[in-house]
């Protein structure tokens, strides 16, 4: 698939991803919108509760002013309260609405907060560097200043933690319990480590005796240990003394956080400074912050309409004036305010002021002010038209935050600049549609003053418009009444929702046209329209639509001729499948339309989708920035996973119209979809042809069969900013996982949203490069390196790559700041389609370093994707080969002379010769067993106290394991650090083993800790459930890791790099820079892990005996060859003993 130089001809309407209001200026920030949901009621104490959410703002500001070098600091925030609060009683006064909404809100309180119980977070669908979508709050931390300390901390470092992600793109610098992309622990060098970034190694405890190996190992940091913790405010921003952002000097680029993984190894201080906002900014001065109170007020808006001779063309003015008709009767809720202005060479309001819509008799009256005829002049004056507005709304109060629709054939460039410094004075929204003209400019306009832009194409038949132009201008109208809803006003939540819309071309002959919808149990009045182009000859005969009872009722509305279509006579309330029929005739180059809109029940969470897109696509010009497709689908404030979410792609071809389909995916792979499960599905767009073309992108979103499901409330708690509780259950790295017990099925509903017509000039040559591989895995087997990765696309996530290159460095920046500089392994020119599971296996016999892995995807013209994450290895040097000299047995000579009887010597051959074969069947079987013990626990994660707890081959020359006992009661808490200690094994010296003793040392090993007589406790003097562990620090005494039990050691037996040689191999696994461990000679030796545990003075520590260590098989060393093979997952492996972390 090409990739076209893109030139945005038509702008694209989209619900933009970044903080349109906030403004950054002299390094101070304003227009921060912090909004509480209006279903929580008033407090008692509200006056107490806005006192602690100004605090930690307070807070958030002078955090900030701190972490970035005195460079940036809150100065404006305003908080809109619910239109039920009562300000007086909360002793705040009331400041005037500017159109503030809590769907446009930077910080959004609610009473439930969705996914993530009892918790702030930030919803994050772009990618590094690019803004999130909001802050979620949850209100209750407002209310008890005791108990948001005691889970966050300082309350405004948590929100400092979630601004620097929403505004500068950052990502969180910890691990997630059982992430297959985001561990809470790695393996760094010579010891498991808690996934983060900070200066100094914070210090904590492990709880409940858990294996770091375990996935959903817990680590809490001491609060009191800690003082000299200064970074980072993106892992334990709750430590006293975390102020401050990790740097080129403090940074670590290796732990799998998802920020390393994301941004690629950056800093998180990199990548804010790297923000435009501190392009040009420098030290500031620090400022208080000033609070302002607002609170929702009822939507006001005038139709502002071209009116000049070109809406004479084609049927322009007809379709105009039947599309506002429907508007203003049918769609527009409820009290909504509306006025009516027309301009050509001079603008005449056609309303005194803006008039409530209060019933039908009301409707119809403003309905009536549009003109039957456009003007005769071709002049038009779109400063007039905005004056003119501005004078209606302030008629009747202010201007500031209304909105202007403008419906236009083209505006004059020197008329846009006027009108854009008149409506920016006054804080008016435009939003424009662009109908059958040239749209030059006009997107601008919209985007600059926060409204919205539609283009209509003009397409006809002759001298008559098609019916797809009014259908479409019914669309756009939606479009602007949801981007400008205000959420807590009396009509919010009634503007109608767009269920289903199909296309019937006109026939050659009468037939029966069929078709299906669905409704819900979220929705209330449904409304089924059939549109015809003729009101002389509409073309339909008969129509009759099926419940989902199976109920038929026939008949359709007599709606007024003005408005060219049909209504069904039954209404419609039942949820479940719709059918519908028509009897169609035969019409000329025309086509019928079945749409059907409905309204949420209020008593119900809405079931809603929304279409946006990655970059703003007007000011884009001339460009290759790709742009991803978003869908995002929630019920109330809660994700849908597992919808079906799709967009076709409509353009015209040889004057026929083509289709396409994007299957969008909720799948966390990090390009472009940050979060599984989360109910944003996405994908990158990609023309589908070449020259100049208009695309129609529409969303489809369904039930999927049933499959969808959304999560209960009340049920389990969750936490996305790393508190003071590990207990939560942490959320999201790369995946929401939803136990069955908390999902919610949500069962039959579909939802459509349309985007107008986007205008690419895909006249250029280049192409889109392949999507980049986050998912990496190592394992090692002896000198065999096993990788695996979820393939790319060849254009981004479409298709598939051309080639893989894989190469390798002693330098992790290197092989990241230039992959090429890395040495190759292979180019391999078969990549299998985008997201299938792909495996490579090599020989590799480079030993005593760490090597770090990558691997990059190009296309057939040799464009590449981003560097794949890393992943390291390390292997040891095989012992050296020695020769033994037997030394001859002197034997009696009496033995000598007397010899042996034939029968004797018979006698023992054959009892050699049986000894001999009981042995090998012996060592078969102690083989075979470890075998299928390390293929059934190649994927599992290791239990410390069960049996099957490795998935390497058990070594004999091991010592004695020794468990260490909890002190005092075992029906504590148990947060206590299971260590186990075992002698340095390089300094033993070889002794042969028999099948007997194999089989006893086999049989004893299942289960190593019953009955054991040297077991000792070891005790402490302060809590002995708990142990003190410093993540990363390397104690005085050492240990290792042995078939997922830990044992001390003397020395550290693995080695650091530049050690000549240990035992042990590793590689990292899962995608991070971690390691693993294996040996070169094929057999699974401890991986080594350096728990880090402060003991007490009182501790006795006794070593294990000594067992019988085996002789280490003698080869050749012999230079090996880089040798690899590429298959699907699916395909048979090697023997993998690699425990993975």
């Amino acid at each position: 698939m090409l990739f076209y130089g893109v030139s945005v001809l038509f702008y694209l309407n989209i619900l933009k991803v970044v903080a349109t209001g906030v403004r950054f200026v002299d390094g101070g920030y304003d227009n921060i919108l912090v909004a509480i949901h209006d279903q929580i009621k008033q407090p008692r104490d509200c006056n107490d509760v806005l006192n602690t959410l100004e605090a930690s703002f307070h807070n958030l500001s002078t955090s900030l002013y701190r972490a970035s070098d005195n460079r940036a600091f809150l100065r404006s925030v305003t908080i809109l309260l619910p239109r039920s609060w009562n300000l007086p009683a909360c002793n705040r006064r009331l400041g005037r609405n500017y159109g503030e909404s809590y769907s446009k809100a930077d910080f959004r309180v609610v009473q439930n907060p969705g996914v993530l119980l009892d918790s702030v977070f930030t919803q994050q669908s772009a990618g590094c560097g690019q803004n999130g979508d909001y802050v979620n709050i949850p209100f209750k931390i407002f209310g008890g200043k005791s108990e948001s300390n005691e889970r966050y901390g300082n309350l405004g470092k948590t929100l400092l933690h979630e601004w620097a992600k929403y505004r500068y793109g950052v990502f969180d610098e910890f691990g997630y319990p059982n992430d297959p992309l985001y561990p809470a622990w790695f393996r760094d060098n010579d010891q498991v480590s808690h996934t983060g970034c900070s200066n100094v190694p914070v210090v904590g405890t492990i709880l409940n005796g858990c294996d770091p190996k375990n996935r959903d190992c817990q680590f809490k940091p001491s609060m009191e240990n800690n003082s000299d913790v200064r970074t980072s405010l993106m892992y334990m921003h709750f430590l006293p003394n975390a102020t401050e952002f990790c740097d080129s000097t403090t940074h670590k680029d290796l732990p799998p956080t998802k920020h390393n993984i994301l941004c690629q190894g950056r800093s998180t201080k990199d990548v804010i400074f790297s923000h435009p906002d501190f392009s040009t900014s420098f030290d500031s001065v620090f400022t208080n912050v000033s609070f302002t109170y607002k609170q929702p007020r009822s939507a006001r808006y005038v139709l502002a309409l071209d009116s000049s001779s070109s809406m004479e063309e084609k049927e322009n003015w007809k379709f105009v004036r039947v599309g506002l008709r429907r508007f203003l009767l049918r769609d527009m809720p409820n009290g909504t305010e509306v006025g009516l202005v027309s301009f050509s060479t001079k603008a005449s309001a056609l309303t005194n002021a803006a008039i409530p819509l209060s019933n039908e008799v009301v409707r119809e009256q403003v309905i009536s002010k549009i003109p039957d005829f456009p003007d005769s002049k071709p002049e038009k004056c779109f400063y007039c038209a905005v004056e003119e507005a501005i004078k209606i709304f302030e008629s009747s109060g202010t201007a500031l935050g209304n909105t202007i629709i403008v419906i236009t054939t083209g505006i004059n460039d020197s008329d846009i600049s006027s009108a854009l410094v008149l409506a920016k004075s006054k804080r008016v929204k435009i939003s424009i549609i662009s109908y059958a003209g040239n749209p030059e400019g006009l997107g601008y306009i919209a985007s600059e003053t926060g409204g919205i832009y539609s283009v209509i194409p003009e397409k006809s038949i002759g001298s008559r418009s098609h019916l797809s132009m009014l259908i479409q201008l019914g669309d756009s109208l939606l479009r602007i009444l949801n981007h400008h809803q205000i959420e807590g006003t009396e009509e919010a939540g009634f503007n109608p929702i767009l269920i289903h819309e199909a296309e019937y071309p006109g026939p050659e002959t009468r037939r029966i046209v069929n078709g299906t919808f669905s409704t819900d149990h979220s929705l209330g009045e449904t409304t089924f329209s059939l549109y015809f182009y003729s009101r002389d000859k509409p073309g339909i005969r008969r129509l009759w639509l099926t419940a989902p009872d199976g109920t038929v009722s026939e008949g359709r509305t007599e709606e007024p001729m003005a408005s060219l279509y049909f209504s069904s006579i039954k209404p419609i309330t039942m949820a479940g499948t719709w059918r519908y029929s028509f009897e169609q005739e035969p019409i000329e180059y025309q086509s019928h339309y079945v749409k059907v809109t409905s309204r949420r029940k209020q008593s119900t969470p809405p079931i809603t989708s929304q279409l946006r897109f990655s970059n703003d696509v007007t000011s884009m010009g001339n460009s290759n920035t790709p742009v991803v497709i978003y869908a995002v689908v929630k019920y109330g404030e809660m994700p849908i996973i597992d919808a079906s979410a799709y967009v076709t792609v409509s353009y015209e071809e040889s004057n026929h119209t083509k289709e396409e389909y994007v299957q969008l995916l909720d799948n966390g792979k990090g390009d472009p979809d940050i979060t599984a499960n989360d109910g944003i599905y996405s994908r990158y767009f990609i023309p589908p042809t070449g020259g100049e073309k208009d695309y129609k992108l529409t969303l489809f979103v369904s039930d999927n069969s049933g499959k969808a499901y959304s999560i209960r409330t009340q049920v389990r708690r969750f936490a996305r900013a790393l508190t003071v509780e590990p207990e939560l259950s942490m959320c999201c790295g790369s995946i929401i996982s939803v136990p069955q017990e908390m999902r919610e099925y949500i069962g039959s509903f579909q939802r459509m949203t349309e985007a107008a017509p986007l205008r690419i000039d895909a006249s250029g040559k280049d192409e889109y490069p392949p999507s980049r591989i986050t998912d990496l895995r190592v394992e090692v087997d002896g000198n065999t390196v096993s990788l695996t990765w979820s393939a790319p696309g060849g254009d981004f996530d479409s298709g598939k790559a051309y080639s893989y290159e894989i190469r390798y460095s002693t330098s992790s920046s290197d092989l990241r700041s230039n992959f090429q500089s890395g040495m190759p392994i292979s180019i391999y020119d078969s990549p299998l389609d985008y997201e299938s599971p792909s495996y490579f296996e090599f020989s590799f016999d480079k030993y005593d370093d760490i090597f770090y892995f990558a691997i990059c995807a190009f296309d057939a013209n040799g464009q590449h994707g981003d560097v794949s994450n890393l992943v390291s290895v390390y292997i040891p040097a095989p012992p050296t080969t020695t020769t033994s000299t037997e030394t001859p047995s002197t034997i009696a000579p009496a033995a000598q002379a007397q010899g042996l009887s034939f029968a004797a010597m018979s006698g023992i051959a054959a009892g050699a010769f049986l000894a001999l074969v009981l042995i090998i069947l012996a060592c078969c079987s102690v083989i075979y067993k470890r075998k299928r013990t390390n293929k059934d626990s190649a994927y599992k994660s290791p239990n410390l106290y069960g049996k099957s707890v490795s998935s390497g081959i058990i070594n004999p020359s091991l010592k004695e394991p020794e468990k260490l006992l909890r002190a005092g009661n075992d029906e504590n808490d148990g947060k206590s650090l299971s260590v186990i200690y075992a002698e340095n094994m390089a300094s033993n010296p070889p002794v042969h083993w028999s099948a007997s003793q194999l089989l006893a040392e086999h049989e004893r090993r299942q289960s190593p800790f019953i009955g054991h007589q040297n077991y000792r406790a070891y005790e402490g003097n302060n809590n002995p459930n708990a142990q003190q562990y410093y993540p990363g620090l390397t104690p005085d005494t050492n240990s290792s890791v042995y078939n997922g039990y830990y044992h001390n050691a003397p020395t550290l037996p693995f080695p650091s790099q530049g050690e000549r040689y240990s035992p042990y191999a590793r590689g990292s696994s899962p995608p991070s820079d971690s390691v693993h461990s294996g040996n070169s000679d094929g057999r699974m030796l401890p991986n080594d892990y350096d728990t880090s545990v402060e003991y007490s003075q009182n501790s006795v520590k006794v070593p294990p005996p000594t067992l019988p260590k085996p002789v280490r098989p003698v080869t050749a060393q012999q230079p090996s060859t880089l040798q690899g093979s590429f298959t699907s997952l699916v395909s048979d492996k090697k023997k993998r003993n690699i425990t993975q972390v």
